[in-house]
């Protein structure tokens, strides 16, 4: 009977980097940053496109928090995802991600106010509220650091409320409900895309880091791995890959090398 019970047991708990069946589907986590329904319509077509070259199911999921979706990171629920930067080194250093294709531009942290605003300068933020997203949200890490490289107290100086993504941050400034939202470059030219142009101006911009990345998990076959990367790096180059660039409003990607977030460790 106990030879039975460790038999059952074998056969299922298997270990997370094993291969999965050739014909189980592969789960496709990309981080939170824009609403739900903007974010599926952006990456469900990318997800379509991962399917049909893979020739197996591919299933779409996100979460409705930075914390959530780093959860599922570090439970390795994601054969595939679309990360930001930080939780890229997370998820590489930690959980046995590995990183395939980047965004071709680097991240430019940006915090923008209202065209008509008075301010001017990150200088000219005493006393005034600032949007940001999650506190480990990239954009918020590096507009902190910029924050207190110019000699805000974070508690004290001026007063940071959270918003869920980029486009209900820049809502809050254009609604008067914030001064100031710190946003990425990027989500400024989708976000205007989609909604009325020219209301922000840019009284900011930080040091770029490198970008959001495609990772994927150690357990996908090597061969799975290499044709991912050459898909996404192919997109500008064949019809329906620059379609779906430019249903996100995307840039260009690159291969992505991990040596090169060196520098947020």
């Amino acid at each position: 009977m106990v030879f039975v019970l460790l038999g059952l047991l074998s056969l299922i708990v298997q270990p997370v980097y094993a291969d999965k069946q050739e014909t189980s589907a592969y789960e496709f986590g990309v981080f939170p940053h824009m609403p739900s329904n903007k974010l599926f319509q952006v990456y469900q077509p990318i997800a379509e496109d991962f399917q049909q070259l893979l020739n197996r199911p591919v299933v779409l999921l996100t979460k409705p928090s930075y914390k959530a979706f780093q959860q599922g990171l570090a439970e390795q629920r994601y054969d595939i995802a679309f990360v930001q930067p930080f939780d890229y080194i997370t998820a590489h250093d930690q959980y046995q991600y590995l990183p395939i294709a980047r965004r071709g531009v680097p991240l430019r942290t940006i915090i923008v106010a209202r065209k008509e605003s008075p301010l001017n300068s990150i200088d000219d933020l005493k006393g005034r509220k600032l949007q940001m997203l999650s506190a480990s949200a990239a954009v918020s890490r590096v507009a902190e650091k910029s924050l207190q490289t110019a000699g805000f107290n974070l508690l004290k100086d001026l007063t940071i409320e959270r918003s869920k993504n980029h486009f209900t941050c820049m809502q809050r400034v254009l609604i008067s409900e914030a001064d100031t939202c710190v946003t990425a470059r990027r989500a400024l030219v989708h976000f205007e895309s989609v909604k009325m142009k020219d209301k922000f101006r840019i009284i900011y911009e930080a040091p770029p880091i490198p970008h959001a990345l495609f990772i994927v998990h150690s357990r996908v076959p090597v061969k799975e791995r290499d044709r991912l990367q050459e898909r996404i790096l192919a997109w500008p180059e064949i019809p329906k890959g620059q379609q779906l660039l430019r249903n996100g409003n995307i840039t260009n990607f690159s291969a992505a090398v991990d040596a090169e977030y060196d520098v947020l460790r």
